[in-house]
C-alpha cells in the first residue's frame, strides 16, 4: 500500500463526517410552522384564512382556494415561476414534486447547468416543507392576486380568493412604487448618500417582517448592510426587488448544506490533485463561517501556488487611471505595475527577468478612430527570452485585466509546465456578498484543477491569463489554449528563420522582437503570421477591379519605397449586345511600365473567376521584372483579426513562394471563384 493511501483515507473520512453533519436542509417542524404562521398573522401579513391555507399547504393537503375550479383551468392558468433555470407556470401549492420526479429529469441527461438546478431542487424536495417552500407559496399567491385582480372571469375569481389570504401589511407590494436613482460618481456627496439611505428605508420593512417570523435568518445582515450604505445605492429600488432578493436569500440558506456538501467534495478532489495539502484542507473544512461559502482564493491562500496583489496598496494607485488621465495611462504607472508583478512572479516561478520596456503603439489611423483608447505594449526578457504584451486602455475602466499578463503563461508553456496562471476571484451566490476588491490573486492551476475551480460551487470567477479570441484584447479567454491547435514558440521561431533566409524579412536584428510579437497574438497557422507582414494586404469585400489594382499598386510602392506609379491607367469599357454578340461585355485594362494589359468578361464578377485578374496582374509584374506576384491566403489567415473584411493576399517573389510552399504545403490558397 502506498504511504499516501492512509492519509487520503483519513481526509476522505473527515470530509464524510462533515458531509453527514451538513448534508440536510432544515425541514420545518409542526411547531415551527405554527410559530411562523402566527407571527405573520400578528404582523398583519396573513389573515386567518391565509394562515389556515399556509398550514394546509405545508401538510400537502388540498387548498380551499381551488374548490370549484376544474382541472383544465388550473392546468392552463398563467402563473410564471422561475424554477430550475427557466420560467414555467405553477400555481401556488401545485408545485410540490416528489424526489422521483427529479430523478426522472436527471435520467434525461440534461446539460450541466440544468443538472445543477435539478439536483438542488431535489435536495429541497427531500426536506419539504422548508422556509423556501413557505415563502415562495405566499409570494407567488400575492403575485397572482396583484397581477390577476384586474383580469376577467375565472382568473379574477381565483385572484380575489388569493387576495383574501393577506392583510394590510402586504399592500406596499401591490402598489410597488419604484425609486429611481441616477448617481454620478464625480458629483456624489455624503449628503446625497445619506438621502438615498433615508429614501430606501421603508423598503427594508420586509426584512423586519420575515426575520421576526423566522423565515429569514436574523443574523444575516447582508441586505441591511448594502442599503444602509448610500455608496452602494446607485440604480433603482422596488418592493418587488426586495421580495425577490429576500426569496433568494432564504433559498440560499436552505440550500447552503447542499452547497457546502458540493464544496467539500471539490476540496477533496483538489487535495487529491496535490493543489492543497491535507492539513490545510482539513483546517478549511472545519472553519466554515455561518452560511458563508468558500471560494477559490480561500484555497489558494493555503498553498504556494499563487501571487497576490493587494488592492488598496498595490492596485488602487494604478487602477481606473483613465478616470483622471482621460484617454492616457501614464507609462510610468504601467511600468511600475509590471515591475511589481514580475518581482512576485519571479519568486513564484523561479525565473530572472530584465530589460522591461513600455511603449505606446504608434498607429495614427487607430489613434484617430479611438483617440481615448490607446494601446500600449511591453517587452521583457525572462531567462533571456523576449516576451511581448499588448495592453489595451479601456476607456474609464480597469486596464488591470487577465489578458494583460498572458506573457507569464507563454513562459510556462516554454518551460513545459502544465500549469497556467488565472485571475481567481470570488463569485456571487446571493448578489449581496462583498464586491469590494481586496486582493487580486493569480493562481497556478493545471487542467484538472482548473475544471474543479471553475465549478459553480466554489463560488469563484476563474479567468485565464490569455487574450480572448486570439488577437482580441477586449475579453479574456475562457479556456486555456490547446497547444496542438496553436503554434508554439519553436514553430514561430522556425517560421521567422525562414522569412529571414528568403529575405522576406530583411533585418536580422528584428528576429527576437518579431518572434515575441507573433507569439503574443497566439497564431494558429503560418498564414496568420504572413498576414502580419508588410507584404500582406486585404482587399475589401465587394472590391471592384479598379479598386483591387489600386490596392496592389499601393502595396508594391510601399514595399519598393518609391512614389513612382507602377500600375496605371485603370479603365473599363462596356459594350452592349448586338447582332454579333448576344451578351453585354466589359473590357478591363491597365498599364504596367507603359505596356497595356486587358481582358474581356461579360460581368465584373467573372474577372475573379479562374484567377483571371490575378493572373493578368502577375503576368504584367513578371514582364516588367517587378519581383512580386500575388498569392492568395486562406480564410483562416485572418483567424485572429476581427478588423479585416475581405480577401487576404500576400506579395512574394516566385522564389520566396516556392520555398515557403515546399516548407508549408497548401499554404497558398488556390481559388477558382471569388
Amino acid at each position: 500500500m502506498s504511504s499516501k493511501t492512509p492519509a487520503r483515507i483519513a481526509t476522505i473520512f473527515f470530509l464524510l463526517i462533515l458531509l453527514y453533519h451538513t448534508g440536510f436542509a432544515q425541514r420545518l417542524s409542526g411547531d415551527e410552522l405554527n410559530r411562523i404562521a402566527q407571527s405573520l398573522s400578528d404582523q398583519q401579513v396573513l389573515t386567518p384564512k391565509g394562515k389556515a391555507e399556509l398550514l394546509r399547504f405545508a401538510e400537502k393537503k388540498p387548498l380551499e382556494v381551488y374548490k370549484g375550479f376544474d382541472k383544465a383551468f388550473l392546468d392552463e392558468a398563467r402563473c410564471p415561476v422561475y424554477f430550475m433555470k427557466s420560467f414555467t407556470d405553477i400555481l401556488p401549492g401545485r408545485g410540490i414534486f416528489p424526489i422521483s420526479y427529479f430523478d426522472s429529469l436527471l435520467n434525461l441527461k440534461p446539460d450541466f447547468e440544468k443538472e445543477y438546478a435539478i439536483r438542488e431542487e431535489r435536495f429541497l424536495a427531500g426536506n419539504f416543507p422548508t422556509r423556501t417552500d413557505v415563502f415562495n407559496f405566499l409570494y407567488t399567491a400575492a403575485g397572482f392576486y396583484r397581477d390577476g385582480v384586474s383580469g376577467t372571469d375565472s382568473t379574477k375569481i381565483l385572484a380575489d380568493r388569493f387576495g383574501t389570504y393577506f392583510g394590510p401589511a402586504m399592500e406596499p407590494l401591490y402598489r410597488d412604487s419604484t425609486i429611481e436613482f441616477r448617481v454620478s460618481f464625480d458629483n456624489d456627496t455624503k449628503a446625497l448618500e445619506d438621502e438615498r439611505v433615508r429614501q430606501v428605508k421603508p423598503y427594508l420593512g420586509w426584512l423586519t417582517i420575515f426575520k421576526k417570523a423566522g423565515l429569514l435568518d436574523s443574523a444575516d445582515t447582508r441586505m441591511e448592510d448594502r442599503f444602509n450604505n448610500g455608496r452602494k445605492i446607485i440604480s433603482w429600488v422596488s418592493h418587488r426587488q426586495m421580495m425577490d432578493d429576500i426569496s433568494a436569500l432564504i433559498t440560499y440558506h436552505d440550500k447552503f448544506p447542499y452547497y457546502k456538501q458540493q464544496q467539500l467534495s471539490l476540496l477533496d478532489s483538489l487535495t487529491a490533485s496535490g493543489f492543497i495539502d491535507k492539513t490545510a484542507a482539513t483546517k478549511l473544512a472545519g472553519n466554515y463561517k455561518t452560511d458563508v461559502l468558500l471560494n477559490m482564493n480561500d484555497l489558494a491562500l493555503q498553498t504556494k501556488n499563487y501571487l497576490s496583489l493587494d488592492y488598496e496598496t498595490e492596485i488602487k494607485p494604478f487602477d481606473y487611471l483613465t478616470r483622471t488621465y482621460y484617454g492616457q495611462i501614464p507609462i510610468d504607472n504601467i511600468k511600475q505595475l509590471y515591475e511589481l508583478v514580475l518581482k512576485k512572479a519571479s519568486l513564484l516561478l523561479n525565473f530572472k527577468y530584465s530589460d522591461l520596456e513600455v511603449h505606446v503603439l504608434k498607429d495614427e489611423a487607430a489613434q484617430m478612430e479611438y483617440p481615448d483608447n490607446r494601446q500600449f505594449y511591453i517587452y521583457v526578457k525572462i531567462n533571456d527570452i523576449l516576451y511581448k504584451e499588448m495592453i489595451k486602455e479601456r476607456e474609464l475602466e480597469s486596464w488591470i485585466l487577465p489578458q494583460n499578463f498572458q506573457f507569464l503563461n507563454h513562459y510556462l508553456e516554454d518551460q513545459h509546465d502544465p500549469r497556467r496562471l488565472y485571475f481567481t476571484q470570488h463569485g456571487l451566490f446571493t448578489g449581496y456578498e462583498s464586491q469590494e476588491q481586496e486582493t487580486i490573486l493569480m493562481t497556478l492551476l493545471n487542467e484538472k484543477e482548473e475544471a474543479f475551480a471553475r465549478n459553480m460551487y466554489l463560488a469563484s470567477k476563474v479567468n485565464a491569463c490569455y487574450n480572448g479570441t486570439p488577437g482580441d484584447y477586449s475579453y479574456t479567454a475562457w479556456e486555456r489554449y490547446d497547444l496542438t491547435q496553436r503554434l508554439n514558440r519553436s514553430q514561430i521561431t522556425e517560421a521567422v528563420d525562414l522569412f529571414l533566409n528568403t529575405k522576406l524579412i530583411k533585418n536580422p536584428a528584428q528576429k527576437m522582437q518579431l518572434i515575441a510579437a507573433f507569439r503574443e497574438k497566439n497564431p494558429v497557422t503560418i498564414s496568420n503570421i504572413l498576414l502580419e507582414l508588410p507584404n500582406a494586404f486585404t482587399s475589401g469585400a465587394g472590391q471592384t477591379v479598379e479598386g483591387f489594382l489600386f490596392d496592389v499598386n499601393t502595396k508594391i510602392k510601399a514595399l519598393q519605397q518609391t512614389e513612382k506609379e507602377l500600375l496605371t491607367d485603370y479603365a473599363h469599357t462596356q459594350a452592349s449586345a448586338n447582332e454579333k454578340t448576344e451578351q453585354d461585355s466589359l473590357t478591363f485594362s491597365f498599364r504596367c511600365h507603359q505596356k497595356k494589359y486587358e481582358f474581356k468578361v461579360e460581368t465584373e464578377d467573372q474577372a475573379w473567376e479562374n484567377n483571371l485578374l490575378i493572373n493578368t496582374i502577375n503576368k504584367a509584374l513578371l514582364e516588367a521584372q517587378i519581383p512580386y506576384a500575388i498569392y492568395f491566403l486562406p480564410e483562416e489567415s485572418s483567424f485572429f483579426r476581427q478588423d479585416l473584411h475581405g480577401r487576404n493576399y500576400v506579395l512574394l517573389s516566385p522564389e520566396q513562394a516556392e520555398v515557403m510552399d515546399n516548407k508549408y504545403p497548401d499554404l497558398f490558397k488556390a481559388e477558382a471563384e471569388r
